[in-house]
């Protein structure tokens, strides 16, 4: 029995230093705290894309020799007579024949440098920072589930497909080419075309196109990398990099992706109370502004109450837990009422388990708050 008091001791002082380890942001270096936490002040402000990028990795010379050897090539292929237009197709043509050698939708910012692995979002990064390197002006585009270029050239735009490395400079508008592009590179089906025809794919994928800055496209990349994390189940990880998009990027497209990764790591029944407890405070991170993922937080809490008060020590932690939900959460009165509802059957548990104990006065006490609180909520409390 001692032995067994004991573990449950353990086990609850693991959960409380999880607690404040977990409640925040995890950054790689000190400059990727930089750009995600000030921005707007940032020592790397005016790095061009990629270079924000590289600051996301374990920074190594491989990866800034890899971005400098590639500007000194450019450099020995463009004229200063040349016009942007030009320019921009020898940095188009040069980094498809030396740099985006390996098309992987799942590609990270560091298989671009280690292994000439891409995606639309590494390979438009790295092509518009070399551009911005050239003076070339330029707009970042992004749809629904794509990202692209365009560089400005006699004040129209010369749209750029870095997932199409034959026909991607001056990429056309026909719709059949546009879409070809898009089944090439994984991101719709053969299946969705047959079933949904060009037109209505074109309307959900291409034509609802909006410019982004470097800042929103480094979001997007966090946001690809969490999702991959989350289908390798390393949910701690893809926590925290939804965390660092949702910060860059706050958008309801990353709300309702972040929720996803929340649903799917919660219902992972191989997770231990410490895990979720662990995940879920790091979700808080994220909530105080953002209703989808306080109201998110707040339905898989209950669970966790419950598991939690399964040790009669870990009311402390719990009541913790509650307190920090409440002050991390966009607010209003049904989640109000769900919190006080948790905090009701928290007392209401404490209670009974004093009681057994046949400490009487201990459960008077939490009785009573139990009591209270019900009667201010003025109905059932359901956890």
């Amino acid at each position: 029995m001692k032995i067994s008091r004991a573990l449950i001791l353990l086990f609850v002082l693991l959960l409380q230093s999880q607690l404040f380890a977990q409640i925040g942001i995890s950054y790689i270096t000190e400059a990727e705290k930089d750009i995600i936490s000030n921005w707007e002040n940032s020592d790397f402000l005016q790095h061009t894309s990629y270079q924000q990028f590289l600051r996301t990795t374990e920074e190594t010379p491989l990866s800034s020799e890899f971005y400098q050897a590639h500007k000194a090539e450019l450099q020995q292929k463009i004229r200063s007579r040349d016009n942007n237009k030009k320019k921009a197709e020898i940095i188009y043509d040069y980094l498809h024949k030396e740099v985006f050698t390996k098309y992987d939708l799942n590609a990270r910012v560091s298989d671009l440098f280690l292994n000439k692995t891409y995606n639309c979002v590494t390979a438009t990064s790295f092509y518009v920072s070399m551009a911005e390197e050239f003076g070339i002006p330029y707009t970042i585009y992004e749809t629904p589930s794509h990202v692209y270029a365009a560089i400005t050239h006699q004040n129209k735009d010369v749209i750029i497909e870095l997932t199409s490395p034959s026909n991607g400079f001056d990429f056309g508008t026909n719709i059949e080419d546009l879409l070809q592009t898009l089944i090439d590179s994984k991101l719709i089906s053969r299946d969705e075309v047959a079933e949904k025809g060009y037109d209505q794919l074109y309307n959900e994928y291409v034509a609802q196109k909006n410019p982004i800055s470097k800042k929103q496209l480094l979001g997007i990349q966090y946001h690809n990398e969490a999702l991959i994390l989350a289908e390798e189940s390393r949910y701690e990880d893809a926590y925290n990099q939804m965390n660092k998009a949702v910060a860059l990027y706050p958008s309801k497209v990353f709300s309702e992706a972040y929720k996803y990764i929340v649903t799917i790591s919660q219902l992972d029944f191989t997770l231990n109370p410490s895990q979720n407890y662990a995940l879920l405070s790091s979700l808080m991170a994220s909530t105080k502004t953002d209703s989808v993922l306080s109201y998110t937080l707040v339905n898989f809490l209950g669970e966790l109450v419950e598991d939690l008060l399964k040790f009669e020590e870990n009311f402390e932690l719990t009541a913790q837990l509650i307190s920090d939900a409440e002050n991390n959460i966009t607010r209003d009165s049904f989640l109000d009422e769900k919190l006080q509802n948790y905090t009701v059957y928290m007392y209401t548990v404490f209670a009974q388990n004093a009681s057994l104990k046949g400490e009487t006065l201990s459960a008077k006490n939490h009785i009573e708050e139990a009591l209270k609180l019900k009667a201010a909520a003025g109905g059932e409390s359901e956890v």
